[in-house]
């Protein structure tokens, strides 16, 4: 029996982005069925309201109200959609107020259009789809977010990581010690650990021993396709 295509209302201010996503997802046909569109803030209340979507993809920016109100009358409009936010604002503000409204993702607007339509599907009430770089936040918020109710699936573009990044996780994989790396390197060891940093908030990882095993997953994978 055929699924029920996710109902969804695009909200952004940009006409031709909100054109150019609605084309992809038409053209992908990937069971997702765009019922309507808003450029504003009082839009995409009323929209939502009238249609209660499955899902809004939300910009915060929208004129006429802040994005976290915004969020909030979405809310109390259409309590059963879920909300995705599309945006280009890092503030940590609107991240941690997002998700204390219980977003149901926070996405930069990096991401390519094809790749937004693969992470719909991964919406619903035990799942919360964050940008990679937004890991950082997400912790502060939520240090000990293994509890969580929910599963956080992590976003992130396809070149994760920088050259020197690279040569660096390879040293990690191989199991020497920051200070090891530094000198293999020719750095700074408190420069070799912020590069650590990086890499961990860029494999959604906390530690060394998680570090490794995502890299041998990643490992794994590769080879198996």
């Amino acid at each position: 029996m055929k699924s029920k295509a996710a109902r969804i209302i695009l909200a952004d201010e940009n006409r031709l982005f909100i054109d150019s996503l609605k084309l992809v997802i038409e053209s992908r046909k990937a069971g997702i069925k765009v019922v309507n569109t808003a450029q504003s803030c009082s839009e995409a209340i009323r929209k939502t309201e009238k249609e209660q979507p499955d899902i809004i993809v939300l910009d915060t920016n929208l004129p006429g109200m802040d994005g976290i109100e915004l969020i909030k009358s979405i809310r109390s409009k259409a309590p059963c959609t879920k909300i995705i936010i599309l945006t280009t604002n890092t503030e940590p503000y609107y991240i941690e107020e997002s998700l204390k409204n219980e977003v149901s993702g926070y996405i930069l607007k990096d991401i390519a259009l094809t790749e937004l339509i693969t992470l719909l599907p991964l919406v619903n009430t035990k799942t919360l789809v964050l940008s990679r770089e937004l890991i950082p936040v997400f912790f502060n918020r939520n240090p000990n977010y293994q509890n969580m109710s929910k599963n956080t699936y992590f976003h992130s573009p396809k070149s994760v990581f920088l050259d020197h990044e690279k040569k660096l996780f390879g040293f990690i994989m191989q199991g020497f010690s920051n200070r090891e790396i530094a000198e293999k390197m020719h750095l700074a060891e408190q420069t070799v650990k912020n590069y650590v940093s990086h890499i961990y908030a860029k494999l959604g990882v906390r530690n060394r021993l998680q570090a490794i095993q995502k890299g041998k997953e990643t490992i794994s994978l590769s080879k198996s396709q």
